[in-house]
């Protein structure tokens, strides 16, 4: 199973992957062996990884963003694959994700109900999804509160 990891180890969140390798590598059955590619954020990189002479059952792909999407539905067309960290609609393609806008959202109005006016957000850098995803819901909860 190759495991697409996105990895720069000048940012500190970079340990929670090693953390979602180890979860996954524990949960797949014996027999199965995890083949481990940190991918940055240039896409073009990805290419390299085309696994046409090695057997391969599956792929996972942690956290892709827009750019990376064309390889990942390319993979999606030779091997079952699954995509964690958002919604991808396409029906080829397993996903496992949270509502992070709505979550935001939720987590914003819940402060705001408290009687909290002055509300910050750090969200993370605004090229990944779940950061844009984040940084929406918080617009869209203090737009509703007025």
């Amino acid at each position: 199973v190759a495991v697409f990891i996105p990895w720069d180890a000048r940012n500190p969140a970079h340990i929670n992957f090693q953390k979602l390798y180890l979860a996954i590598e524990q949960a797949l059955p014996s027999g199965y062996m995890l083949k481990l590619i940190p991918y940055s954020h240039d896409a073009s990189d990805l290419d390299q990884y085309l696994f046409a002479r090695e057997r391969l059952d599956a792929m996972l792909f942690a956290y892709p963003s827009d750019e990376h999407m064309p390889f990942v539905r390319r993979m999606a067309r030779m091997y079952p694959t699954v995509v964690l960290g958002h919604e991808v609609t396409e029906p080829t393609i397993t996903t496992v994700f949270t509502d992070n806008r709505k979550a935001s959202e939720e987590a914003v109005g819940h402060l705001i109900s408290l009687g909290h006016r002055n509300i910050a957000i750090i969200s993370g850098p605004l090229e990944l999804t779940d950061s844009k995803e984040r940084l929406e819901g918080y617009r869209a909860a203090l737009s509703k509160a007025g």
